[in-house]
């Protein structure tokens, strides 16, 4: 169900701009614009980078039974 609320999201965005063109049709965006929309997608790579290379540790493990008792999951540690 999330995947249809993203894909949903995505679809709006979409027609947002497709809407916007076809009621301007020889208009372009303005430099200021597209200056914060290729700001906004090199801040995203970079902290998704930063994110990746910061997660350094062990690896997750999940829960599992051993001898009819429940072990809970467990994380590596940082």
């Amino acid at each position: 169900m999330p995947y249809l609320f993203e894909a949903w999201l995505l679809l709006m965005a979409c027609c947002a701009f497709w809407l916007w063109r076809a009621l301007h049709p020889g208009m372009e965006p303005a430099r200021r614009f597209l200056f914060l929309a290729v700001l906004v997608v090199v801040l995203s790579l970079v902290c998704a980078v930063w994110y990746g290379f910061g997660r350094r540790g062990g690896s997750y493990v999940p829960a599992r039974i051993e001898n009819g008792v429940l072990v809970p999951a467990q994380s590596g540690a940082r």
